[in-house]
């Protein structure tokens, strides 16, 4: 942590984006004195598993997605940051058919509830659209609106990555327009 910390200050940043792919294995005392010590800020960004996908009919793999979640809201809180970004409505991974309404509403209920939480802190939710190949639920900044219209939460931003959007959209101009009151995070 002490080297990517110092190097990204070096560098002249003045925010790290850190994965907490696994929150579990984050040192969130040490992650917050290195980060203060440099005077730098953090956002964190994950994508879930096939095993904790909260786009999923399977109860199992939502209870253990929200578990995986709230325990990344917690390193955001406890590091200092308040950003939590990434693919956090479901599983970066290749879906075998679409979503269902069933498990799209698993995913807004988490995400909605996430984001009641973070909102305690002030920390933004992120939600990182991503092409067919990585997800079946978000793919397009339109999706991307429309979910956020049924999450129904002031800090919840459109994350914007323009690999993503190199293959899903018709250009960067119009979906970026179109989500410019939402927008809260570019890669």
């Amino acid at each position: 942590a002490e080297l990517a910390i110092s190097s990204t200050k070096k560098a002249g940043y003045d925010l790290i984006e850190i994965p907490a792919l696994d929150p579990s294995r984050i040192d969130v005392a040490d992650t917050r004195a290195r980060l203060e010590a440099h005077g730098l800020q953090a956002g964190f960004s994950l994508g879930l598993t096939l095993e904790t996908d909260i786009n999923s009919e399977d109860t199992a793999r939502v209870a253990g997605g929200r578990t995986t979640l709230m325990k990344a809201l917690d390193v955001t809180r406890g590091s200092g940051s308040t950003y939590l970004g990434g693919v956090l409505f479901g599983a970066l991974a290749k879906y075998p058919g679409p979503t269902t309404d069933r498990a799209r509403r698993n995913s807004a209920a988490v995400i909605k509830e996430l984001a009641q939480e973070a909102a305690k802190d002030n920390i933004t939710i992120g939600l990182e659209f991503v092409n067919r190949y990585e997800s079946n639920l978000l793919n397009t900044v339109q999706e991307t609106l429309h979910y956020m219209d049924i999450v129904d939460e002031p800090n919840v931003v459109v994350h914007a990555d323009v690999y993503h959007m190199n293959i899903e959209e018709n250009g960067f101009r119009t979906p970026i327009l179109l989500c410019r009151d939402q927008l809260g995070y570019v890669h």
